[in-house]
C-alpha cells in the first residue's frame, strides 16, 4: 500500500474515532439519577452508559467524588509511542482502583495514572460504555 493512501486511510479512522467520543462528560451522581443514562458524542448521537457499570464506579465514591467524577473516563494515548495510556483525572483513577479494574499498587503521578496498553485495553473491556481512548 502507498504511503499516500495508508495516510488517508489512518486519516479517515482518526476521525471516525473523534466523532464517537463524548462532547462533554457527565458528573456520575447525575447519570445515576436518570433511567437511561446518556451524553451526547461529538456527532450528537447519544452515548449510553451500562448502569451496572456506572453503579460499580460509584460504589467506591464518597459524595464528593460522585460529584466530582465525569463519565466517560478518558484513557489517553500517545500515537507516537503506543506503549500506554493516562487517566488525567484523580478522581477517575481513585474509582477505577475501587472499583477493582486499576491495580491498587500504581498512583497517580506526573498528573496521571499510567497503565500499560494491554492493561488500558483489558480496563475497557471491563467498562467499555464508561471508558473511551483518546488516540492524542
Amino acid at each position: 500500500m502507498e504511503r499516500g493512501a495508508l495516510d488517508k486511510w489512518f486519516a479517515l479512522e482518526y476521525a471516525t474515532l473523534q466523532r464517537a467520543l463524548v462532547r462533554e462528560p457527565r458528573p456520575i451522581g447525575d447519570l445515576l439519577d436518570e433511567a437511561t443514562p446518556s451524553a451526547t458524542t461529538r456527532s450528537g448521537e447519544p452515548h449510553r452508559f451500562a448502569r451496572p457499570e456506572i453503579e460499580r464506579l460509584a460504589s467506591g465514591l464518597d459524595a464528593l467524588g460522585r460529584r466530582r467524577l465525569k463519565l466517560p473516563i478518558f484513557l489517553y494515548v500517545d500515537g507516537e509511542s503506543m506503549e500506554s495510556a493516562a487517566v488525567r483525572d484523580e478522581t477517575a483513577a481513585r474509582a477505577l482502583q475501587a472499583a477493582g479494574v486499576a491495580p491498587q499498587a500504581l498512583s497517580f503521578r506526573m498528573g496521571a495514572l499510567w497503565l500499560s496498553l494491554p492493561l488500558a485495553y483489558e480496563l475497557n473491556r471491563a467498562l467499555p460504555t464508561t471508558t473511551q481512548f483518546v488516540f492524542l
